[in-house]
């Protein structure tokens, strides 16, 4: 699978809803990533999609990639190491570049996702229902599949600089995401915040329809280039979870250009 512009690429992360046929930008920034890499650990209760531990500190995690044209960009990503524990930092200051993972994870019997985020940096100004303010200190993407083997389908789990908790949005234009607000503003600045999120509801709620069995990728975009402001994070702790008490994080729905 190959990622585009703003990290995945335009053939493969794109998502179609039939009332927007434009195609987005930043659609074709989530379809030239995501390596042939998979999940790398699996038991009865979770599968790891990445600890970071076995990251190099100050490179890329393993199993992650870029699109190959980003490649010349100065890396906003790098693990680092705090008290013992790696994650992997984001330090955006305009780049956009999304990070991607391929995975193979049956939903049906891992159908909750559960990550770590802390933002030091939200965008200044930052709405993501706005082309021209459309930056998140910190998004996961989820990628349920390709339409006709070409066309992917994605929920993004965002801590926005200004859109509420439990907001769900989407933009005109094929390839925008469903976006999901998971954390908001400046009061968290600064703090590990864990999240865990039923993937199967979220594509119910979202996309209307009955989710695929298995999911195909997980991406990775703190951004800042809509508001040339900064965007820093940190990810750590991704998994899927056979059991969680979790919903979709969808609370309502709002209108987006």
């Amino acid at each position: 699978m190959d990622f585009g512009h703003n990290g995945i690429m335009l053939r493969d992360l794109v998502c179609i809803n039939p009332r927007r046929l434009a195609i987005s930008s930043t659609a074709s920034a989530i379809c030239a990533a995501v390596p042939f890499a998979y999940a790398q650990e699996a038991n009865t209760n979770h599968v790891l999609v990445d600890s970071f531990e076995s990251g190099k500190i100050g490179a890329l995690p393993p199993g992650w990639e870029r699109k190959k044209s980003d490649n010349e960009i100065e890396k906003p990503y790098m693990v680092k190491q705090e008290d013992g524990n790696r994650f992997l930092a984001a330090e955006d200051n305009g780049q956009s570049v999304i990070l991607g993972k391929n995975v193979s994870i049956d939903i049906n019997k891992y159908p909750y996702i559960s990550f770590r985020w802390r933002v030091h940096r939200i965008p200044t100004g930052a709405d993501e229902r706005a082309g021209n303010s459309g930056d998140s200190a910190a998004a996961v993407y989820v990628i349920y599949k390709k339409v006709m083997g070409l066309v992917p389908v994605t929920v993004k789990y965002v801590w926005s600089s200004t859109l509420p908790v439990g907001v769900a949005t989407q933009r005109s234009g094929v390839g925008r995401p469903w976006i999901v607000v998971a954390d908001s503003g400046e009061q968290e600045l600064g703090k590990w915040r864990k999240h865990v999120f039923d993937v199967r509801q979220a594509y119910r709620d979202t996309f209307g329809s009955k989710p695929p069995r298995t999911i195909i990728g997980v991406a990775l975009l703190s951004d800042a280039n809509a508001t040339s402001s900064q965007a820093f994070a940190d990810y750590d702790d991704i998994y899927f979870l056979a059991e969680a008490d979790a919903e979709s994080g969808v609370q309502r729905f709002v209108e987006a250009e």
